[in-house]
């Protein structure tokens, strides 16, 4: 199945090629909760690995990084609020 095929890149910390794979496979199935949540997933180990593991501080941050971490920010936000909007709730109501 084309998500466990996100699931191993993630495993395998090819997280690049997990958020490539997921985006392709949004552009044949845009209505596909399990691929916006899948992509959201990706999207938040992006910025825990390139983001949150490196800087301390926002402060530390070049305008390039910070604008790298703010649009991966943004795109993981919108694939929950588009998985909301297609009927998905969080089911530990942190959203």
């Amino acid at each position: 199945m084309a998500t466990d095929i996100i699931g191993s890149l993630t495993n395998a910390c090819r997280l690049e090629d997990a958020e490539a794979v997921s985006e392709r496979l949004l552009a044949h199935a845009p209505d596909s909760v399990l691929l916006k949540l899948m992509r959201a997933d990706v999207l938040a180990h992006l910025l825990q690995r390139d983001i949150i593991g490196r800087y301390k501080l926002a402060s530390e941050m070049t305008p390039e990084v910070r604008a790298y971490a703010d649009d991966l920010y943004r795109q993981n936000m919108a694939a929950f609020a588009q998985a909301e909007a297609l009927g998905w709730r969080d089911p530990s109501g942190k959203l």
